[in-house]
């Protein structure tokens, strides 16, 4: 998405622009990760700080000729995010192994309780909300996907 490209390299030196360019040829896609905060993408003004959460949806992709869109239940998103923050915080689960494996004091909490205290407040945040699962085809592009989301809500309105 140019907007998103132009925001994630706008002020990158020219040797960092190329050393990416490397790494994507070299690791493909997922091994080149900018981030880019709400804020910087869309703007200050444009960003609200808090909300109610109205709308979940779990994108995930999946070997299905179409869109798809189901129910599912909050235990399963919160099982699925924790599953994700655990594969994102890598190194803290090893030194908390390592840690709690140990006569070592801990400074840091056991993985059980890292994992009861996201889903507590993960619960809390998705109580009122009814999520959906969308199947994405292994060829569809984001803009297909804003299509797909967009008509699922403007049916509902």
């Amino acid at each position: 998405q140019p907007l998103l490209e132009k925001n994630l390299m706008a002020d990158r030196s020219p040797l960092d622009k190329l050393s990416w360019h490397i790494r994507l040829l070299k690791n493909g896609p997922k091994g080149v990760r900018r981030r880019v905060s709400a804020e910087e993408l869309l703007g200050e003004k444009n960003v609200e700080f808090n909300g109610k959460l109205t709308d979940l949806f779990y994108l995930e992709r999946s070997d299905t000729p179409c869109f798809e869109i189901s129910t599912v239940s909050i235990d399963n998103i919160i099982e699925r995010s924790n599953s994700i923050l655990l594969n994102e915080l890598q190194p803290f689960t090893d030194y908390s192994l390592a840690m709690h494996s140990t006569s070592i004091r801990p400074i840091i909490p056991k993985i059980s309780t890292f994992v009861e205290e996201c889903s507590s407040i993960l619960y809390k945040a998705l109580q009122s909300v009814t999520p959906k699962l969308i199947k994405i085809p292994l060829n569809a592009g984001p803009d297909d996907l804003a299509n797909f989301i967009r008509s699922q809500l403007n049916s509902t309105l």
